[in-house]
């Protein structure tokens, strides 16, 4: 099923799925009106990307990053069968954390795409939910979304705790900063059993401002960082 709106057209309808035999659900528009879900036990492959509009001064995102709107609870709770799930949610830092109380009911997850800002002075309280929100999948695939930010000058504390299922990282978006590269080797470190690790930068553009130069000499940094995990295979794909 594939339910795609254009502005706010999806915004008056009310959502009902009574689809047992359901095994892949899309859905990319604004929040709807409501939802009605019932048991989805076939399905699979989910992906969710809410759109960010305004309504009275607050988007529909800032209502679920600061007072958990009760129609994305219901979503996501009625969705937690699925083995993938993809959620761009381009906003707020509180976003994550709220991910890992929802999602703790995903027991049969696999695999998790997240679309995620990070916002300055809030990176170590991210970062910690982002890793609690991973440790039970085998694949992760982060989008990062270019942010304004002071890297730590003496690195990230490692979290007490380690991803044992994670078996492959994708990580898309870099741009070279300081605050990527403590975000690589913190995984490295973290994801003890982890086989495979892709690193994409973000795509250059006529009014990008970053240089090539600087991107194979992170891409060189990353590199000599990977000898200390053989295990791991690390490729670099400079886009």
């Amino acid at each position: 099923m594939d339910i795609r709106g254009p502005g706010d057209r999806l915004g008056d309808c009310v959502l009902e799925l009574h689809t047992p035999n359901l095994s892949t659900f899309v859905y990319k528009g604004v929040m709807f009106k409501d939802c009605s879900l019932g048991k989805l036990g076939a399905l699979i492959d989910v992906d969710l990307e809410l759109c960010k509009f305004f309504l009275k001064g607050l988007s529909c995102l800032e209502r679920f990053a600061e007072s958990k709107d009760s129609r994305y609870v219901k979503l996501l709770k009625g969705l937690n069968g699925a083995r993938t799930l993809t959620l761009k949610l381009p906003v707020y830092s509180k976003v994550p954390e709220i991910l890992e109380e929802l999602l703790a009911s995903y027991a049969n997850l696999k695999k998790l795409e997240l679309q995620a800002s990070i916002y300055s002075g809030t990176y170590h309280t991210w970062l910690a939910s982002l890793l609690r929100l991973c440790s039970p999948i085998e694949t992760l695939v982060l989008d990062i979304i270019p942010f304004h930010h002071e890297s730590n000058k003496d690195g990230l504390a490692l979290p007490p705790c380690q991803l044992n299922r994670l078996k492959s990282i994708v990580v898309r978006g870099v741009e070279g900063d300081n605050y990527e590269f403590e975000l690589l080797r913190l995984l490295l470190n973290i994801a003890v059993n982890l086989e495979i690790l892709t690193i994409m930068t973000r795509g250059r553009s006529k009014t990008s401002k970053i240089e090539r130069g600087d991107l194979l000499s992170f891409q060189d940094k990353v590199m000599e960082l990977s000898h200390d995990f053989p295990n791991v295979e690390v490729s670099f794909q400079i886009l």
